[in-house]
């Protein structure tokens, strides 16, 4: 019992933010594989039924919500990652992990700008 608190003592964190937002990245990882299986009860409820306009738009924030919250996990685990191993610039890592633009340019340093800079010309089809 001393010697399992010795080694305790011994392994504690070399930075407390960093492991604090490795286990808030994997609470949203959680919550993000919960809300695909959400979405795909959405989904299925879509198809058996003849949704259409604004019914069929709020039922793909479903589908956001999933994207969004593995998007917010993927960046808090890279950035945690960052300050663990005190890399020279963890914010830059994570922002250049995240695939969502709108959502990199809502995280990213300075005003907040929900304007894409250019048109990336892709279509996502949900």
């Amino acid at each position: 019992m001393i010697q399992a608190a010795t080694s305790l003592a011994t392994q504690a964190p070399s930075s407390p933010s960093g492991e604090l937002l490795l286990r808030v990245s994997q609470e949203l990882a959680d919550l993000g594989r919960a809300s695909e299986t959400l979405q795909e009860l959405v989904a299925e409820k879509v198809r058996a039924s003849a949704l259409s306009g604004a019914s069929l738009l709020n039922a793909q924030d479903a589908d956001l919500l999933a994207q969004r919250l593995a998007e917010l996990a993927k960046f808090l685990r890279i950035y945690a990652e960052g300050i663990i191993s005190e890399a020279v610039d963890p914010m830059a890592l994570a922002l250049d992990s995240v695939l969502l633009g709108a959502l990199c340019r809502r995280l990213a340093p300075g005003p907040i700008n929900d304007e894409p800079k250019q048109a990336a010309g892709e279509l996502e089809m949900f």
